[in-house]
C-alpha cells in the first residue's frame, strides 16, 4: 500500500474524501481503519451499476467509498477541486486519485492537471468495475492545491472521480519522540512479558502509514 511514500517521512492525512454519496465511512467497513468523509460539490452524483470491484488497486479503498462518483452535468465541462493549504509554507504532498467507470459501455477519458501542471501524462481511461489509481508525490508545493480533470477528444462521457486522498509529508527527524530514560524503562517491560518480546517502534510517534 502507498508504495510511492518515502520511508524517510511520516505522512499526515490532510484530506480523504469520497464523492457522490453522504455519510462518513469508517473502520467498520475499511479494514485499514481509514475514515472517508463525503465531499460536497456542485457536480452531478453518479452511482456504479455493479456490487463489487474486480481490481481494488494497491491502496484498496473500500467499495462503499468508490461505489459513487461525481462528474459535470455536461460532457464539455471539467471537474475542478480546490484543497486549501498554508500559503507561506513549502511542503511535499502524496496524492492518490481513484477512478472507476460507472457504466459498462461508457468510454471516459480525461487528463489531470494540478496547479497548472500536467499530472497524468497520458489520458486516464476509466475502466468498468476496475479501480484506476493515480498516485505519487508532489514536491515544493505552496498554497492551495487546485486539481482539474479535463475531457480529451474521443471520450463520450465527462471526467469523473470517486475518491481522493492527500497526505502531507513531515520530516520525522524533527519530531520529538520518547525520552531516553523512558525508552530504557519500556525495554525492561518488554523483556518481562513474553508477548512483548520482539516488539519495536517509537511509542510516542503515531504510525501514519
Amino acid at each position: 500500500m502507498y508504495q510511492s511514500m518515502s520511508s524517510d517521512y511520516a505522512y499526515l492525512t490532510s484530506y480523504r474524501y469520497h464523492f457522490g454519496e453522504d455519510g462518513i465511512i469508517g473502520y467498520h467497513v475499511d479494514p485499514y481503519n481509514r475514515v472517508w468523509f463525503p465531499m460536497e460539490t456542485k457536480l452531478t452524483n453518479v452511482t456504479v451499476d455493479y456490487t463489487f470491484i474486480i481490481d481494488p488497486g494497491s491502496n484498496s479503498p473500500p467499495f462503499s467509498a468508490i461505489r459513487s462518483a461525481v462528474q459535470p452535468p455536461y460532457s464539455n465541462e471539467s471537474v475542478i477541486l480546490t484543497f486549501p493549504f498554508p500559503a507561506e509554507i513549502q511542503r511535499t504532498n502524496y496524492i492518490a486519485l481513484y477512478i472507476a467507470e460507472v457504466l459498462e459501455f461508457s468510454l471516459t477519458q480525461f487528463k489531470v492537471n494540478i496547479n497548472g501542471n500536467d499530472y497524468s501524462g497520458e489520458p486516464i481511461l476509466a475502466v468498468y468495475q476496475v479501480l484506476r489509481e493515480l498516485a505519487g508525490n508532489l514536491d515544493s508545493m505552496v498554497g492551495a492545491m487546485n486539481i482539474t480533470l479535463s475531457l480529451v477528444e474521443g471520450s463520450d462521457s465527462p471526467p469523473m472521480i470517486n475518491v481522493i486522498e492527500i497526505y502531507t509529508a513531515n520530516d520525522m527527524l524533527n519530531v520529538t519522540g520518547t525520552y531516553e530514560v523512558d525508552v530504557e524503562g519500556l525495554a525492561n517491560i518488554t523483556k518481562g512479558f513474553e508477548k512483548l518480546k520482539g516488539w519495536a517502534g517509537e511509542p510516542c510517534l503515531l504510525q501514519w502509514r
